[in-house]
């Protein structure tokens, strides 16, 4: 994937920007902003700043176990921020590095539900909940992150006949994402284990966090004669991708130990770091 963004302008100077607003019928309002600066540094060099923010309206509404609603939790917030620099000593070589950040936060999931197990006839004693159309059924909330850092550099240098492009790249990406994992924790410890409702409707938060790192490089020659184009070149990438999985059901040691006939902390073992885990593991405690 690549970002392509406006570059800085030698020998200009401008402020820029834009602004806007948003309506979701049946959800919240949303707007925009973008603000920016080229500024020239002499007749050789400019650097370009950019920042933005975007509010995005939510519209599905999350039904709680107690009937209330929380309205509209899947709105959320983008921001970032873009910075090059430009140099171009002579006609022929010009280096350019920049900077990217962007961090979205969000509230909740696009997710309509059509069956929920926490609260229907057939597996609890409580009421039954209804949804409706744009309704999911949680009981957390389940927010969820995405921070990206972007640092390259690219250098083009113009030979006459042929000119040369080199480019470097560094990533770095972490999400942490929040689920409710009640539906799949209760389908165990009410469903196969036969636990009581008090136990089996336990808050199961499910974390996913993701950290990458990507370096790429890439140098291309091209040109053309007559009729003729073409281009030679090579890319290296290296992706360093970990992963981990966390759930953890806070309150089951202590009520199922008594029932299962265990003693107290039986699940401790189960529990492992989040962050240097590469594979899912769940947790009760």
């Amino acid at each position: 994937m690549r970002y392509i963004t406006n570059q800085p302008e030698l020998g200009v100077s401008k402020t820029f920007g834009e602004t806007g607003l948003s309506w979701i019928d049946g959800g919240d309002a949303g707007n925009n902003a973008k603000l920016g600066f080229n500024v020239p540094l002499g007749d050789k060099a400019a650097f370009r700043v950019a920042g933005f923010s975007n509010r995005l309206g939510g519209w599905m509404d999350a039904v709680q176990p107690n009937f209330d609603v929380n309205q509209n939790v899947n709105g959320g917030d983008r921001s970032g921020v873009r910075l090059a620099f430009k140099f171009a000593p002579s006609a022929r070589l010009s280096i350019t590095p920049r900077l990217v950040y962007q961090k979205v936060h969000m509230d909740g999931w696009n997710r309509i539900d059509v069956y929920n197990i926490l609260a229907n006839p057939f597996t609890t004693t409580r009421p039954p909940v209804r949804l409706g159309e744009r309704q999911l059924f949680t009981q957390i909330e389940e927010p969820f992150t995405d921070e990206f850092l972007l640092g390259d550099v690219n250098l083009r240098y113009d030979f006459g006949s042929m000119s040369l492009t080199a480019i470097g790249s560094h990533t770095n990406r972490y999400v942490l994402v929040v689920r409710d994992a009640g539906a799949l924790t209760s389908s165990i410890t009410g469903g196969s284990i036969g636990l009581p409702q008090q136990i089996y409707t336990l808050d199961a938060p499910l974390d996913d966090a993701t950290k990458s790192k990507v370096s790429t490089a890439e140098v291309r020659l091209s040109g053309a004669r007559d009729r003729l184009r073409w281009l030679i070149g090579g890319f290296y990438s290296a992706n360093k991708r970990h992963y981990g999985q966390d759930l953890s059901v806070v309150g089951f040691d202590t009520l199922a130990a008594p029932i299962l006939g265990a003693p107290y902390g039986f699940t401790q073992g189960l529990k492992a770091p989040r962050t240097t885990c590469f594979g899912p593991t769940w947790t009760m405690t």
